[in-house]
């Protein structure tokens, strides 16, 4: 969703609730820009710990899609899967799905929101 355009993600998150059956689960991992900004103005980080952070916010760029168009935290996702039409938003640690950069930490806390709507 952080590559998703502004302008686009009502329409991408009305898709999403459409086309998931009735009680469909929508999965979602963002990075958490609570956390992120918590780190990079944290005077006890390094420089180095705030360039990696910088990179988490803005996308890699090591090509010409990895760039993030969004920044996430709770209240902002919760607000447009609610205005979607989703019913029950959890926020939950992980997916134990598979390991992925969902359960990925930085300086000991977890970088990315992970949440479970249900239609």
């Amino acid at each position: 969703m952080e590559h998703v355009g502004q302008k686009k993600i009502s329409k991408t998150l009305n898709g999403i609730y459409r086309v998931l059956k009735s009680s469909g689960k929508f999965y979602v991992s963002v990075p958490d820009m609570d956390i992120l900004c918590k780190t990079f103005i944290d005077p006890k980080s390094s420089i180095k710990l705030k360039f990696h952070t910088m990179r988490m916010m803005f996308g890699g760029q090591l090509d010409e899609f990895d760039f993030h168009y969004f920044g996430w935290n709770f209240q902002f996702l919760n607000n447009f899967l609610l205005e979607a039409g989703f019913k029950k938003i959890d926020k939950v640690d992980n997916f134990s799905l598979f390991k992925d950069t969902s359960v990925s930490k930085s300086n000991g806390e977890p970088i990315s929101l992970n949440i479970i709507a249900c239609k």
